[in-house]
């Protein structure tokens, strides 16, 4: 039986496990008669979609309902009123409603908190590999210290039955709250398959020698995106699930002026990093995953970024580096999916930007590094045929390694001049098929 992967179906899993009965925070369908039943038991509740980031709450204050959405606080009088709105502001999409348990966090010491785990195989454990800790205050990491053992144990069987019933999940992100008496309760979980960005990066984070190559990467919310801003002054939010670019955005910070904001070949200005996340959560990244990462500095190519795929195909269980292409941005464009045109290595790096142009090494090092990356992957991702790795390098010729593209684009290879390229990923490719 295919199993609903939404908030609800996540959570009726793990309500089947009685051990963790007892720190999840009730979560059901909404309705209205819901939401006013909930509200005559807690302070707040929240409404959720049941695939998405966007979240709506509600609480009663002086005898008047108010909804807050972000920035947006809206006060009414009577149900009649509460419903109109909220039917308004609910759309079509379907929502999830739970109480807020931590609403008065602040005189309770109640702290709250997103912690990922990952494991390579089925056959491995499950580890934290990471949370918003860089955005705890102190008393909020001591306290998460403080509750760690208990933490662990409980996530990690929150894990395990979430894997059951999701088997090609490898990474899994749980919202949590905790208190400096060990109290913990389970909010809010999310699956990552292999294809995931934010998987693939817990994947190869796990690779010495391939971790120091990948720029800095968090999971977005609002916490990691200014702690990213504050730090870098120029990010990338991409999506977890997607390719072709779609959705991918730029944020930059410059002395003394406002952000850009960077999306496809069009820049806009914003004042406040608040009015920024709140404007990108609506257009972005309220219904789906997404990742913030440091935005690395790219060589150009007549002032154009560029970038380059390397593809490699597995035959005969060997893993074979076939062809290199660079992909030249289009003008105003940040990044290279929407090209504007494709060169051979060796003659990109002789007009690019670069300050050191043997293409030789560079091409040796991407080699090494892509076989090193895939290699390990192979031993994470099932069924693992042909990788399309993408590789950024900076005018001083240090190599960054993006992600990796498990269906690459092979017709990129075709539009280069010398078809002797395209020819050796065809026939590598036919002999992967062949020796399977």
């Amino acid at each position: 039986m295919k199993r609903n992967r939404g908030r609800l179906g996540q959570y009726k899993v793990l309500a089947s496990e009685e051990k963790l009965q007892q720190y999840l925070v009730e979560t059901q369908r909404y309705s209205f008669r819901t939401l006013l039943s909930l509200l005559e038991r807690y302070d707040c509740v929240s409404l959720k979609q049941t695939y998405g980031a966007e979240e709506v709450l509600v609480y009663i204050k002086n005898n008047s309902y108010v909804i807050a959405v972000e920035n947006s606080v809206l006060s009414v009088s009577d149900g009649t009123s509460l419903r109109e709105v909220l039917e308004e502001q609910l759309e079509q999409s379907k929502y999830v409603i739970q109480p807020v348990l931590d609403w008065e966090a602040a005189t309770k010491k109640v702290y709250r908190s997103i912690i990922t785990l990952h494991r390579a195989t089925r056959f491995n454990e499950w580890e934290i590999v990471w949370k918003n800790s860089s955005c705890l205050n102190l008393f909020e990491q001591y306290a998460y210290y403080a509750s760690f053992d208990r933490i662990k144990e409980v996530l990690t069987l929150v894990a395990e039955k979430l894997y059951d019933a999701y088997p090609d999940c490898q990474t899994i992100d749980i919202e949590i709250t905790y208190t400096f008496n060990s109290e913990l309760w389970i909010y809010d979980t999310t699956i990552h398959y292999a294809v995931s960005k934010w998987s693939q990066y817990h994947a190869l984070s796990s690779n010495t020698l391939v971790a120091p190559l990948l720029p800095k990467t968090s999971l977005l919310n609002y916490k990691s995106f200014r702690n990213f801003m504050y730090r870098y002054w120029e990010v990338v939010i991409k999506p977890c699930y997607g390719q072709h670019g779609n959705g991918i955005v730029k944020v930059e910070k410059k002395l003394w002026q406002p952000y850009d904001i960077h999306a496809l070949n069009k820049i806009r200005n914003a004042q406040h990093i608040d009015e920024i996340y709140t404007d990108l959560k609506g257009y972005y990244f309220s219904a789906k995953p997404y990742i913030v990462q440091r935005r690395i500095p790219l060589a150009t190519v007549e002032n154009c970024p560029i970038d380059v795929r390397v593809m490699l195909t597995k035959v005969n269980g060997e893993w074979r580096v076939t062809g290199k292409i660079v992909k030249v941005a289009g003008e105003n464009f940040f990044i290279t999916n929407a090209v504007q045109k494709v060169l051979k290595l060796e003659e990109a790096i002789e007009k690019s930007s670069l300050w050191w142009k043997d293409s030789l090494t560079i091409s040796k090092r991407m080699d090494e590094i892509c076989l090193e990356a895939a290699n390990h992957l192979d031993q994470q991702v099932l069924e693992l045929q042909h990788i399309g790795f993408d590789l950024g390098i900076t005018n001083s010729g240090r190599i960054w390694l993006f992600e990796g593209n498990y269906k690459p684009d092979i017709s990129m290879f075709y539009e280069l001049d010398d078809k002797s390229i395209y020819d050796n990923v065809m026939n590598h490719i036919r002999d992967a098929k062949n020796s399977s």
